[in-house]
């Protein structure tokens, strides 16, 4: 009877073994495919880090080669000023503008630019550009603000202040030293109509 149960539990006993090795024979095949598929996770990881690189490398070219695009398409004009110690006509700034704009427009541009940069906003306006004889010359309006700020008493009071005044308008409009094409000379004006002063006469013509 002792052996009969002896040879049951040993039966038994490898029944279990079998199974036991045929989980850890399931069990490898997975470890290996979870090893596999990391090895790839990081490859692709790794792919995706270069990849991002690149876009990153092209973007920065694309946008050197607009601002070089735009740079192109652009023309350069210096705006004027007069130093007041020694009376000697200086630059003040350059700024860019579009070569699609016409000549009124970078005109415009100009005296805003001016306006902002010299003459705290007070309005300088291109009212038109006309031919008299075989000259094209652009009449500039100078006009007051409602506020107290106004072209007579702060800018044109005093020979200096006129004079500076007058520089600002007189060169950065005119562009003596561009080789663009260009008006050949401005008419100022003073709220539409013609300014004389003791300091200053805006009523001839100034030409390049």
């Amino acid at each position: 009877m002792k052996k009969k149960i002896a040879v049951i539990l040993l039966a038994l006993s490898a029944i279990g073994l079998s199974g036991c090795t045929q989980q850890l024979d399931q069990v490898n095949p997975l470890e290996e495919q979870v090893t596999t598929l990391q090895k790839e996770n990081e490859n692709l990881a790794k792919q995706v880090e270069s990849l991002t690189k690149q876009i990153d490398e092209l973007m920065e070219q694309n946008t050197k080669l607009q601002e070089e695009i735009q740079v192109l398409d652009e023309e350069q004009y210096t705006l004027y000023t007069r130093d007041v110690d020694s009376w000697e006509i200086v630059e003040l700034e350059t700024i860019s503008l579009s070569k699609d704009e016409t000549i009124k427009e970078k005109l415009q541009q100009i005296a805003n630019e001016i306006s902002k940069t010299c003459f705290e906003n007070l309005e300088i306006k291109v009212e038109e550009i006309k031919t008299i004889g075989n000259k094209e010359i652009a009449t500039i309006n100078l006009k007051d603000n409602e506020e107290e700020l106004n072209w007579m008493s702060n800018y044109f009071q005093g020979s200096t202040g006129a004079g500076v005044t007058l520089t600002i308008l007189e060169e950065s409009l005119l562009q003596r030293k561009s080789n663009y094409t260009w008006i050949d000379g401005i008419e100022l004006v003073y709220n539409g109509e013609t300014l004389s002063s003791s300091h200053i006469e805006l009523g001839n013509i100034l030409y390049r």
